[in-house]
């Protein structure tokens, strides 16, 4: 049986050390041999990266909520077509710098779109897998969408748990 990748975003404010951590925990598999995907959102191709420098640029000021969101939601689409889905099929690890939760913090809380039809987009197939959550129910998850962690302890204890599932996915 072939094996399914696993899905990792990161998510937190700005100089929270989203990125330092990915990096690290990049580098650990690559050290154990987990083949491993490092990605980020919105970006991750060149669609994602046009997208982005609008989004995020000069000429993204003053852009309507809703032209902001579905700017980061067709970034994600492309993301997850060319990126993603390739990479769990292949039973890789994808470490993303940022998904769906910051979408709900940026354009839904700080841009004031509500997040009940932001939570439906994310369910299109388009913008789909949504991360699975093994012990918690989550809105839209679907049994093909690829697994993930969700860790509610401190990371010096969640951490060991998680690099001793990514062995079992590199042994099995």
């Amino acid at each position: 049986m072939k094996r399914r990748g696993l899905f990792v975003t990161f998510e937190g404010i700005e100089g929270s050390g989203k990125s330092t951590q990915l990096r690290l925990l990049a580098a650990w598999l690559r050290k154990h041999d987990i083949s491993c995907v490092v990605t980020r959102e919105p970006g991750g191709t060149r669609a994602g990266d046009a997208i982005r420098t609008i989004f995020l640029g000069p000429s993204g000021h003053g852009l309507d909520p809703w032209a902001e969101l579905f700017l980061v939601e067709a970034a994600r689409a492309q993301h997850l077509e060319e990126v993603v889905r390739p990479a769990l099929a292949a039973g890789r690890v994808v470490l993303c710098d940022r998904f769906t939760d910051s979408t709900l913090a940026y354009q839904g809380s700080g841009r004031g779109l509500p997040q009940p039809v932001i939570r439906r987009l994310h369910r299109l197939p388009a913008l789909r897998p949504a991360p699975y959550v093994r012990h918690s129910k989550v809105e839209g998850a679907h049994s093909d969408a690829a697994p993930a962690i969700l860790v509610f302890v401190p990371a010096y204890r969640g951490l060991p748990a998680f690099l001793q599932h990514c062995i079992h996915l590199r042994d099995n």
